[in-house]
């Protein structure tokens, strides 16, 4: 198991393509499990600017261009899902987008309901979804990792046991 904080994120999703057991990211948004296409809070555009030498040059040619990507992050997820993979959340944490996070596992899981039995749910977040080889909860609060973060992926782990 592999687990990182929010700016190791594209490190852990890159690792847990390998075999591993699981990989997890906790409230990692942009570049990491959230969707860049449709997303809210931070863009492709923010983070290429802030931070460029995360990425290859050639990602540069999508700075103003998001639709033009030739994949998105759920494909990243999907590559790891084979094993287990668990997503999680901070319903205040806009930047990092906890809605476009949850659309990009159910998108990895492409309507898999064994992989990731995911039910419309109310805007009022703060939920877990443990029965799938994808993982994700929403905890109310803000972008950290907290205690409440391990204890809910320690319970999606043993659950798989």
């Amino acid at each position: 198991m592999r687990a990182f904080a929010p700016r190791q994120n594209g490190t852990a999703h890159c690792c847990a393509g390998y075999p591993l057991r699981v990989g997890y990211s906790n409230d990692s948004g942009c570049a990491g499990a959230a969707l860049f296409r449709g997303k809210k809070g931070e863009q492709l555009d923010d983070i290429y600017r802030q931070f460029p030498f995360w990425f290859s040059e050639s990602f540069g040619q999508y700075v103003g261009k998001t639709d033009a990507l030739p994949f998105d992050q759920h494909y990243l997820l999907a590559s790891i899902a084979p094993r287990y993979v668990y997503v999680a959340s901070a319903a205040g944490d806009d930047w990092a987008d906890p809605a476009s996070e949850l659309l990009s596992c159910y998108a990895a899981a492409a309507g898999d309901k064994e992989a990731f039995p995911y039910e419309e749910t109310s805007e009022d977040y703060d939920f877990n979804l443990h029965a799938g080889r994808i993982g994700y909860h929403r905890r109310p609060g803000l972008h950290y990792f907290s205690r409440e973060d391990w204890n809910r992926f320690i319970a999606f782990f043993e659950s798989k046991q």
